[in-house]
């Protein structure tokens, strides 16, 4: 297994206390959490229906902005020779810069991953100057990214998204055809990959898709996709393989939706830790990411106490199935 190092800050008081004590606990490195007597630790509060599903949330993540310098970060980047950086939309976007910067001159570079937290986040990074080779947003951040770009060009969606859009190739659909799912998020998509090769879209109940901008070897999606396609720019003779991974059969009884993007989020990149970014292995990571995430949905908690190793077994015969 990975040996995660969280960058991280907590304030002085029982709440930082109990977190830290909670990570040691768990056997994780509190190294990386800065404890700051004078500073009140973030918080995130949340209003659900009775079904589970969320209505409104407010969040402070103030300390996250005060005490997380780029120095610090950096420097913890490079001692733990880590082979991926995640970093969210919490941060100052000098630091997200400057990690973006640390990670391409590293002398083992290392992909970075963004999660952008929430719309206003998901436009606040600088990620559009590229350097980044994941991001792992919602159907509506994805919206707000793709916007950003427009404003940032000054025009419209570029050519090649049209043209990809037209041009499609369908690999292995099981005989459904491109599903609405797909057709609703790849214009945005199509734009992003333009910064981002790589996306997890996360789509709630109709489950995650992945769509990348291929920059290398190409043979064929993995059978375990519940659907698969490959799309052709003719314009820029760029080339794109998108995957849907459907939520499991039945249904999921939701609980309590809290947790369920931070759970999937962390299973693919504990995914790609320990099995490699290579793309044979990304339909597998995402089938374990989203049925980690049913799970988290289907329990009272943050992050649900069923989840351990098994969690990366079982997800291609799932898919196929």
């Amino acid at each position: 297994g990975a040996n995660p190092v969280l960058v991280s800050a907590t304030g002085g008081d029982v709440a930082g206390s109990m977190l830290v004590q909670s990570m040691a606990q768990l056997g994780l490195a509190t190294h990386g959490v800065i404890q700051a007597c004078d500073a009140r630790t973030a918080v995130y509060s949340a209003l659900h229906t009775g079904q589970g599903e969320l209505v409104t949330a407010v969040a402070d993540m103030d300390i996250l902005k005060s005490q997380v310098t780029a120095d610090r970060a950096c420097k913890l980047v490079s001692e733990s020779r880590a082979s991926l950086v995640v970093v969210d939309g919490n941060v100052d976007d000098k630091v997200f810069g400057a990690v973006v910067d640390a990670c391409a001159t590293s002398k083992v570079p290392a992909p970075v991953i963004f999660e952008p937290t929430s719309i206003p986040k998901s436009t606040a990074m600088p990620w559009l100057r590229g350097g980044v080779t994941y991001a792992t947003p919602n159907t509506a951040e994805l919206e707000a990214m793709a916007n950003a770009w427009r404003e940032a060009h000054n025009r419209a969606w570029p050519e090649h998204v049209n043209d990809a859009l037209v041009q499609e190739i369908p690999i292995e659909d099981g005989g459904m055809g491109v599903p609405e799912l797909i057709d609703s998020v790849m214009g945005s998509a199509l734009v992003v990959t333009d910064r981002i090769p790589r996306l997890l879209i996360k789509c709630g109940a109709q489950g995650v898709v992945y769509i990348e901008r291929l920059t290398r070897d190409f043979r064929e999606p993995k059978a375990s996709w519940s659907m698969a396609g490959a799309f052709k720019a003719l314009a820029s003779d760029a080339m794109y393989v998108v995957g849907w991974s459907r939520p499991q059969k039945g249904g999921v009884k939701v609980k309590n939706v809290t947790g369920a993007g931070d759970t999937l989020v962390g299973v693919f990149v504990g995914g790609l830790s320990e099995h490699g970014c290579e793309l044979g292995q990304v339909p597998a990571i995402v089938a374990s990411a989203r049925r980690a995430a049913e799970r988290t949905v289907e329990s009272d908690l943050a992050v649900s106490e069923e989840l351990g190793p098994d969690v990366f077994t079982g997800g291609a015969e799932e898919e196929s199935s």
